[in-house]
């Protein structure tokens, strides 16, 4: 009996083991295929971006390049992309999707459709970002340091002043803005109800609210317009 239960033990182990080598795996699998994945995708933004180099004398000036010309490419690969989010020296650099009538496709899903855990940046469904002052973008943090993970080191004041921008372009347009606070949310749990894409008071209600609230401030908060 007591050899049916070392044997029944050790089966267990061993299941249990080779379970836990493939899982590893698959996490390590999935790491390399989606760094690999936005390696490619961010290829092809910098192929589209114009030399920054002078134009010889004997050339006319090339016009401007506008945002959807720059990510056109990567339109044409998936139309649910709206846009590409970047914090100079940083892991963030990202496309962003969005889906409005599948809200969450992209947490669990990559750039081509296929299952991720890493998945992709996405906009709110509801957000427009033609009209909205106010957007969310949801992301994972994951402990390998990609994704997210970078937005959590501005708890540290010194990354603040080296990291103060942040880049979203837009399929419309090219923009920058600059971070004026840190607040730990739980998703979809206190942001929601702060914060109606599309509506400026939405805007200023989150706004007041991490004024009143415990977080992370840098500098001066700009007025909220009347």
């Amino acid at each position: 009996m007591k050899s049916k239960y070392l044997m029944i033990g050790a089966a267990f182990f061993s299941a249990l083991f080779l379970f836990s080598g493939v899982m590893l795996w698959r996490q390590y699998a999935d790491e390399k295929q989606s760094a690999e994945a936005f390696d490619k995708i961010a290829a092809l933004v910098e192929a589209e971006t114009p030399s920054a180099d002078e134009p010889q004398e004997s050339e006319p000036p090339q016009p401007e390049q506008t945002a959807f010309e720059k990510y056109a490419v990567v339109y044409e690969q998936n139309s649910d992309f709206v846009g590409w989010i970047s914090i100079e020296r940083t892991n963030i650099d990202y496309p962003v999707m969005q889906t409005i009538d599948n809200p969450n496709y992209y947490l669990k899903h990559s750039f081509e459709k296929q299952y991720s855990d890493y998945g992709v940046p996405y906009v709110q469904e509801n957000c427009d970002l033609g009209l909205s002052d106010n957007c969310v973008i949801y992301g994972h943090h994951m402990n390998n340091g990609s994704m997210f993970a970078d937005l959590c080191k501005y708890a540290d004041e010194d990354f603040y002043r080296q990291h103060k921008t942040i880049r979203f372009d837009t399929l419309s347009d090219f923009c920058e803005y600059e971070i004026q606070a840190r607040r730990l949310f739980r998703a979809r749990v206190q942001v929601l109800p702060l914060c109606q894409c599309g509506q400026r008071g939405g805007f200023r209600r989150l706004y007041r609210k991490m004024q009143g609230a415990c977080f992370i401030r840098y500098g001066r908060f700009c007025r909220i317009r009347r």
